[in-house]
């Protein structure tokens, strides 16, 4: 049997319909790409500044590379969320995301190698400009959270939903033999976040293919997060099991 985990792009998903958690759906997506705006703000104007004024005499004292160590962390944390982000709006094979991870990569690079020794001074001697990387790292960064911010305000509600939630399937039990059956169960995230109890047994079903009556398992296994499935079923390649989810309120 091969457990199948789904995206719920292909499936019936009613925004406005969620419990609870409904109302913040468009604060979420906000907050999400305003945050990224703020924190690149915040570096292009602070951190930045900062940064190139350490570099300008291409000698970094011990005192400097203390506060270069403070600014370093904090570029790595924007990057960090902005990485977060393109990953939630499949944007990491973009031309952008590669130039802006390369930067960084380099970037980072030159900043380890300065912070190897905190107390002796460093001289750096490199062909590339320790500025120009810099400039670089700042410029590709507003670039990847303006495409963020333009990719997430142009999806609709619904798309948007889709593209951070996701069910999974977890069983009881890895060895066959253990037990005559393993119980399957259904988990839907949001965000990473378990939100399977927000919703009733009735927003789920299970669907199999490869047996001798499709259908009928089918109708038999909805309106459940957790079914037993035989061991037979289990070890025979031929037959898929996939866990669906669907709330229109």
């Amino acid at each position: 049997m091969s457990v199948v985990e789904q995206n719920l792009s292909n499936r019936k998903l009613v925004v406005s319909s969620f419990k609870i958690i409904g109302d913040d759906v468009k604060v979420n997506r906000n907050r999400l790409t305003v945050f990224s705006q703020k924190i690149a703000q915040y570096n292009s104007s602070h951190i930045q500044d900062k940064v190139l004024e350490i570099f300008s005499d291409k000698c970094i004292t011990p005192s400097e590379k203390t506060s270069l160590k403070s600014m370093i962390e904090s570029i790595t944390a924007s990057f960090n969320i902005a990485s977060n982000d393109a990953e939630t709006y499949n944007l990491k094979t973009s031309s952008e995301y590669i130039a802006y991870k390369e930067s960084y990569d380099s970037l980072k690079a030159l900043s380890d190698d300065i912070l190897l020794d905190m107390d002796t001074t460093y001289y750096y001697s490199g062909t590339a400009s320790a500025s120009d990387l810099v400039n670089l790292y700042y410029s590709t960064a507003q670039v990847m959270s303006s495409k963020i911010n333009a990719v997430a305000n142009s999806l609709s509600d619904e798309a948007y939903e889709n593209s951070v939630t996701r069910i999974s399937i977890s069983a009881s039990t890895t060895q066959l033999g253990d037990s005559d059956s393993a119980v399957l169960s259904a988990k839907l995230e949001r965000l990473g976040v378990d939100v399977t109890a927000d919703y009733a047994d009735s927003c789920f079903s299970w669907l199999i293919t490869g047996t001798s009556d499709d259908a009928l398992w089918n109708t038999q296994h909805t309106g459940m997060k957790s079914i037993s499935v035989p061991c037979s079923i289990i070890g025979d390649a031929g037959i898929q099991v996939s866990a669906a989810f669907s709330f229109e309120g």
